[in-house]
């Protein structure tokens, strides 16, 4: 449990002294009890501070159970507890419209109407907000990262329980129509796109981080051979930017600029916002894994839904097992992926991973990416340009 300074209390304290009396019991309780509230910083991304609300019992704990645990007490009462956002650029002009309060409150009422609950999913309900924070509603368990650190950690059984839910989760939010000719960062409540076509989201910043990113090609063409099975050898950096720009401007911008189809597109369904349970499976040694929920939708654009795959490729290093899932339940009823959509679901994880790559500041996470990079170049050439 992180510390929590005074700071911190005094503000979540405000922000629960502002709520209408009698409108939610728990809240009631909470500005009853002030000084006894337990308060646990859960932010992982740049967007917001995000903190975990609730009572302490007489042990000092999160009332009626630590959530560090690895799984909720099924004693858990966790209707009370509450989650607070506030945005970190609040206020400051670089503040994307998406972050505000109002946006992100705007959005979970779309998500509130759109019947997760038929797919046995929770998505966080909105409680309160003004214009300074968001109070939204505790979705139990745990993070899928708080479970598997990496993605390999996961064997095949597990993949195939998250990753099948994934894509039943993802053809519910893509099922959501955004406004026609409307592209990237949401701008006002209709769910509007700042962008007036889909490859300008793409386009300036691919084309210019190759520029800047910093390519290995010993890592890249190493990477290749342990991992892959893959003899391909690039000769330099050189090569490689030629690769990306060929796939760029041979097979995808005319994808981009005809797409018009805009969707809901969660845009940051990462192992940090998916929420899971898990038990003893009592016929082996390994745990059962069971979505129950999706949080984080702070990032949300318009755009092409496969957009949320690709990404998920690129976080999961390109491991095509995960995608392999994915179309078990995103393409339930329907045909699979074809070879359209997979060529599209490799650029987005392509455009996300050239992106990381160029942000990368530490050594770490300069060979992560250039090994994602060879691994998706691999799927370029094995399952595109055969």
């Amino acid at each position: 449990m992180k510390a929590t300074n005074s700071n911190i209390k005094k503000a979540i304290q405000t922000i629960l002294k502002k709520q209408i009396p009698g409108k939610l019991w728990i809240i009631d309780e909470m500005v009853s009890n002030l000084e006894n509230l337990q308060i646990k910083d859960c932010s992982k991304g740049c967007d917001n501070l995000v903190y975990l609300v609730s009572l302490k019992n007489e042990n000092n704990n999160i009332k009626n159970g630590d959530d560090n645990n690895d799984n909720d007490n099924d004693n858990d009462n966790d209707e009370e507890k509450i989650i607070i956002r506030i945005p970190k650029l609040l206020g400051d002009e670089d503040c994307p419209i998406m972050h505000t309060p109002k946006m992100q409150a705007e959005l979970l009422k779309v998500l509130n109407e759109m019947k997760f609950n038929e797919i046995d999913i929770m998505v966080p309900n909105l409680l309160s907000y003004d214009d300074q924070f968001v109070i939204e509603s505790y979705i139990p368990s745990q993070d899928l990262s708080e479970v598997f650190s990496k993605p390999s950690q996961m064997n095949d059984t597990q993949i195939k329980q998250v990753f099948t839910k994934i894509g039943t989760i993802l053809k519910r939010i893509h099922s959501k129509s955004t406004p026609s000719a409307s592209y990237g960062s949401l701008k006002n409540v209709q769910l509007q796109g700042s962008l007036s076509n889909w490859n300008d989201y793409f386009e300036i910043d691919f084309i210019k981080q190759f520029d800047t990113m910093e390519i290995n090609i010993e890592i890249i063409n190493n990477y290749n051979n342990n991992n892959n099975n893959n003899n391909n050898k690039f000769k330099d950096r050189e090569e490689v930017i030629n690769r990306l720009k060929g796939f760029y401007y041979g097979d995808v911008k005319k994808y981009l600029l005809e797409f018009n189809k805009p969707t809901l597109v969660h845009a940051d369904l990462c192992s940090n916002n998916i929420r899971i349970n898990k038990c003893k499976n009592k016929n082996n040694n390994n745990d059962d894994i069971k979505v129950t929920g999706i949080i984080d939708f702070a990032d949300s654009i318009s755009g092409d839904g496969l957009y949320d795959i690709g990404r998920i490729l690129s976080h999961v290093y390109g491991d095509w097992r995960f995608i392999d899932a994915i179309e078990i339940g995103y393409c339930e009823n329907s045909s699979p992926f074809n070879q359209t959509q997979l060529k599209m679901i490799i650029f987005y994880a392509l455009s996300f991973c050239c992106w990381l790559l160029d942000i990368s500041d530490t050594e770490d996470d300069i060979i992560k990416y250039n090994q994602i990079l060879s691994s998706l170049l691999n799927h370029y050439k094995n399952k595109i340009n055969k």
